[in-house]
């Protein structure tokens, strides 16, 4: 039996997020967790911290030659994180 308010689980979850305000939050979140996942163990390990505003994701790491790694890499980065997440949302890199 249908019911007329039937939802697909990803269309209740976008609008619980778009009703309590929590989309910028969220994409934040799972931005991290996709750098962390995608950049691999050694990297992750190496970065003290991720932030995420406008488009811009800046990327602090503790690591000299980590980082400029990072830096020769971005693009690359920059491409894999958009087709992890689906969507072309991270638009530049800062590595700090």
């Amino acid at each position: 039996m249908k019911y007329r308010n039937e939802y697909s689980m990803d269309d209740a979850i976008k609008a619980f997020l778009d009703k309590f305000n929590l989309t910028q939050d969220f994409t934040r979140l799972q931005i991290d967790s996709i750098w962390r996942k995608t950049m691999g163990l050694t990297i992750s390990k190496y970065t003290k911290k991720t932030v995420f505003a406008h488009g811009n994701l800046i990327v602090y790491v503790t690591n000299p030659v980590i980082k400029k790694e990072l830096f020769i890499g971005k693009s690359a980065a920059i491409a894999l994180l958009n087709e992890k997440i689906g969507k072309n949302i991270v638009k530049t890199i800062e590595i700090r």
